[in-house]
């Protein structure tokens, strides 16, 4: 069985202390790595980004929020 991108993002060790990660390292590279390879560079850049494409990034963001967003409008 071919193995995709997620498969290889979860055996990477998560080197983040416990307390305080609200998401899975997984995710969180896979809608960094998404984002860099789209040109967007920086924390509001990504934060867009991943805005305009949640419902197709909804199998991977159904519990990702974006404070960030919110707070800089």
């Amino acid at each position: 069985m071919p193995k995709n991108l997620i498969y290889y993002l979860e055996k990477i060790p998560d080197f983040r202390e416990p307390r305080g990660c609200r998401h899975r390292l997984p995710v969180v590279l896979l809608i960094t790595i998404l984002a860099i390879m789209s040109g967007e560079l920086g924390y509001q850049a990504m934060s867009r980004f991943l805005e305009r494409h949640r419902r197709n990034l909804s199998f991977v963001t159904r519990s990702v929020h974006i404070p960030y967003l919110r707070e800089h409008q």
